[in-house]
């Protein structure tokens, strides 16, 4: 069953996040955009609050088409002690600057998850040249918070070919974008790493709002139940 990852903006809403049971805390600025960064000063209490006792990863900011800048952002956010820090890139036929940004990246220490744009999906052969800079993982999200939800940009045939593309290149994967509640019983069977929320997770689902503790827990306890349902048919099969 896939992780729930839960955007957050500050320490407060990290903490609320963390005690309705969240299992990856992504730190970003959702009024700065769709990957949105975080002050790092935010980011560093965040990750001494979890203290390893989940993944947390932070953004780089909306840098999609300027991956010369990956390198050293991604530097100043090591130093916040994040688990994995994440830059989008418009990941169909990553140019050869892309590909050269993400391995001098990875080369200098950073565990890198790039977040590929929805709206410009990579093939299964751009996914296999992002593999090859040793990135940590590949994540689809949308850049456009006001269009279509995931599963209404993509059909389900590629989301499943993705995230098969990425396990087999040894990466996470990762699937995000303007979820709903209802999408979870959709993209469970998909079998990728971690699913992405944030605006779920917010009052009146809106992704600039606060996050609300009856909202994640709706969220946590849908994801709970299809964990339990699979592992008890696992368990009915064996």
């Amino acid at each position: 069953m896939s992780l729930m990852l839960g955007s957050v903006r500050s320490l407060a809403e990290a903490q609320l996040a963390f005690a309705c049971g969240v299992d990856w805390i992504d730190v970003k600025d959702p009024l700065a955009g769709a990957l949105g960064a975080a002050p790092v000063a935010v980011i560093r209490e965040v990750v001494d609050f979890i203290a390893g006792r989940r993944p947390v990863s932070a953004t780089l900011g909306d840098c999609w088409d300027q991956p010369e800048i990956i390198e050293e952002r991604a530097s100043e956010m090591q130093l916040t002690g994040v688990d994995f820090v994440k830059a989008g890139l418009r990941a169909r036929r990553p140019t050869a600057a892309a590909l050269g940004a993400l391995h001098d990246t990875v080369a200098a220490g950073a565990r890198i998850i790039v977040v590929c744009m929805a709206e410009s999906s990579p093939g299964l052969d751009d996914i296999e040249a992002l593999a090859g800079t040793g990135i940590s993982g590949v994540m689809l999200d949308t850049a456009d918070k006001s269009g279509p939800a995931l599963p209404d940009l993509l059909d389900s045939d590629y989301l499943v070919a993705f995230v098969n593309r990425a396990r087999e290149l040894g990466m996470l994967s990762g699937l995000a974008g303007r979820l709903r509640i209802g999408d979870v019983q959709t993209l469970a069977d998909f079998g990728a790493d971690y699913l992405g929320f944030r605006s779920a997770l917010c009052d009146a689902s809106s992704r600039t709002s606060d996050v609300s503790r009856s909202a994640i827990l709706a969220v946590r306890e849908k994801m709970s139940a299809l964990e339990n349902k699979q592992h008890k048919q696992r368990n009915e099969v064996a």
